[in-house]
């Protein structure tokens, strides 16, 4: 047996049960064999999979020389959809990041590892919008990060934060998808199952028509045609994980660290067992 206990490794903390901790863990299979072949930090691997996914809608919509990013916060999934884009898009030569917290942002600031890019603390969400042609919120805010009526025609806004069944998150206000010509979500089936309210209650208020809502996938098999222009807003609402991104993610991880030394291996008989319906 495996056995994990808190308590077993000298000096490690035993955590109690109110200790404000996550245990994360995602399981990477072999899909021919199904045998288990890593086991990655979730919380780590999230913000590689979410910003991946930023990147790639925006490989597919963004103009090819936007230069100007603004990124509304500075945690984990900022700065891995911060990077994302900027490899997506080599043009842009200036990002602006905001955060309630001064600290934050000069800390943000230190952290991103870009190339030829200049990235800059502001003091308010206002100096974000104006003239940013991408503006990425990626906080943890239940409240609107900014007024929708700062927007221009033919800025790209994106948001990750999503209300569900049982946290109303609105990282964007209702003016902002009322003025999105179109809005693109991952997965259509996810608004309605998880009821993410911020999406479909301007929908239900008419401020949005559904029609004008489209999937990702769809965007990508090219059933879709939609690019950034000067005469409209576009919104890509990266609205909910998918199993698919963490397979992607965790393999490309998973090639990339084969035998690097900070690898930790666990000896495959740990976890196999003999198949005895061949005995």
């Amino acid at each position: 047996q495996l056995l994990l206990k808190t308590g077993d490794t000298p000096g490690r903390k035993i955590l109690s049960n109110f200790d404000p901790v996550n245990w994360t863990v995602i399981i990477l299979y072999d899909l021919a064999t199904a045998e288990p072949l890593a086991f990655i930090h979730e919380s780590y691997l999230s913000g590689f999979r979410v910003g991946a996914t930023t990147g790639a809608a925006m490989d597919s919509i963004a103009r090819d020389e936007v230069e100007v990013l603004g990124v509304f916060g500075t945690g984990r999934q900022a700065r891995a959809n911060c990077e994302a884009i900027c490899c997506v898009r080599p043009s842009i030569k200036r990002v602006k990041v905001f955060s309630p917290n001064a600290e934050h942002r000069a800390t943000f600031v230190n952290n991103v590892t870009l190339k030829n890019v200049e990235v800059i603390p502001v003091e308010t969400p206002k100096e974000v919008v104006k003239d940013s042609e991408i503006i990425c919120c990626a906080t943890n805010t239940t409240q609107p990060v900014f007024d929708g009526n700062l927007l221009e025609k033919g800025q790209i806004v994106i948001s990750i934060a999503n209300s569900d069944v049982t946290a109303k998150r609105h990282e964007v206000d209702e003016t902002t998808f009322a003025q999105a010509d179109a809005i693109i979500v991952n997965d259509w089936q996810s608004v309605e199952t998880n009821q993410q309210t911020e999406l479909l209650s301007p929908i239900s208020k008419q401020l949005v028509d559904k029609n004008s809502v489209y999937e990702l996938g769809n965007l990508f098999a090219g059933k879709v045609k939609l690019s950034q222009n000067d005469d409209r807003i576009i919104y890509y609402k990266n609205n909910t994980g998918l199993g698919m991104q963490f397979a992607a993610a965790g393999a490309i991880i998973y090639e990339k660290m084969k035998g690097n030394k900070t690898n930790r291996e666990i000896p495959r008989d740990w976890l196999a067992s003999e198949d005895y319906s061949q005995s």
